[in-house]
């Protein structure tokens, strides 16, 4: 798949605030500033008084379906990039199939590392939410847990992702609701906090 990707100044309608762009963007930069009157050296800054255009290529993902058999229930995704490590890695929630960790580093090719269900003869236990907080390296799992014999409960956990984002460690987690009302569902990471919706409509905040 071919993208054109075209740059130009119109002060007017506000579409360009920049006052300047490097050349790596384009491809064959040289040959554009060359081009350029008069000519300009490599790696110049282009006028923006006219227009430019460059083309690239993309690679097509390979597809995962949530919905479908690979992640049956699926619910939410989080990504984290381990900028050591150079790898970003995808969190799946997928209901009572629990949730994966997968390698998206070279998005054509996803890989799952890691995968954790719960539910079992006992229980039913659903993944629901997920978020992740880049900053404090945190993720952060919502859940449903049915006993069969009639207890309910939801949680939401939090794992560090600091030392291993394809295995993370739990760190922590806190009880929300007894029963039906108030299971916790979508949350949202924002540094010490988690923000967390729950049946019932009411909404929560917690410190990490």
């Amino acid at each position: 798949m071919s993208i054109l990707v075209t740059y130009y100044n119109d002060s007017v309608k506000g579409l360009l605030k920049i006052l300047s762009m490097q050349t790596d963007f384009l491809i064959h930069s040289d040959e554009v500033c060359a081009a350029l009157t008069p000519p300009l050296d490599q790696n110049c800054l282009l006028p923006l008084d006219r227009e430019y255009t460059a083309t690239f290529n993309t690679k097509r993902p390979a597809v995962y379906d949530l919905t479908g058999d690979q992640f049956t229930g699926g619910r939410g995704i989080a990504l984290y990039t381990d900028n050591d490590a150079r790898k970003t890695y995808a969190y799946v929630t997928a209901g009572s199939e629990g949730w994966y960790v997968i390698d998206v580093t070279d998005p054509t090719k996803p890989t799952v590392v890691k995968t954790y269900k719960m539910s079992n003869a006992a229980v039913y236990w659903e993944d629901r939410g997920v978020a992740v907080d880049d900053q404090t390296a945190t993720l952060a799992i919502t859940e449903n847990i049915q006993y069969n014999d009639g207890n309910q409960y939801g949680y939401v956990r939090f794992y560090d992702l600091t030392a291993s984002p394809a295995d993370p460690k739990l760190i922590g987690r806190e009880k929300l609701a007894e029963a039906f009302s108030g299971i916790p569902g979508r949350l949202a990471l924002q540094k010490d906090f988690a923000y967390i919706a729950t049946v019932g409509g009411a909404s929560r905040g917690r410190c990490v």
